[in-house]
């Protein structure tokens, strides 16, 4: 599939994870407020809190108890292969890496293992509607890509 292939069919999901909320202010707890408020049933995932948002947070992606289409990934890089594997063992085919956490051996592993993958973007970006600076970054993105919607 191609890149955008997989953005189009990842941002029409509906049920998604975010693995990396965290009690601190961090750039998962962004992601998963802003879904939420479009309109997504989004999963909390992070092997350290109980709850989130007043939702069952899950430890791991294997861990939660309904469907997910997919997952965002917010953690360090460090992280992210660890995920993927347990996104591989959830049957999650389809992975956003968020700006930031993707490898080369991230890329690696979702080739091998076929899993849909979005590196380098921002999901917020993509996800309609597109608000603030996000549109602003859509906009040029789609300018500098040729893309007309």
């Amino acid at each position: 599939m191609t890149a955008l292939t997989v953005i189009d069919s990842f941002i029409n999901f509906k049920r998604i994870a975010v693995v990396g909320v965290s009690r601190k202010n961090k750039f998962g707890n962004v992601i998963y407020k802003e879904m939420a408020s479009k309109g997504y049933a989004v999963t909390p995932v992070n092997p350290n809190l109980e709850t989130f948002e007043n939702a069952t947070c899950y430890p791991t992606l294997e861990a939660i108890e309904h469907p997910v289409e997919g997952a965002v990934i917010c953690v360090k890089k460090d992280k992210v292969l660890d995920v993927l594997n347990r996104a591989e063992n959830a049957n999650i085919r389809y992975v956003w890496i968020q700006q930031g956490a993707g490898s080369d051996e991230a890329k690696a592993f979702c080739d091998a293992h076929q899993l849909n993958a979005v590196f380098g973007q921002c999901i917020l970006m993509h996800a309609k509607p597109v608000k603030g600076l996000h549109a602003i970054h859509r906009f040029f993105w789609r300018l500098y890509m040729g893309l007309s919607s």
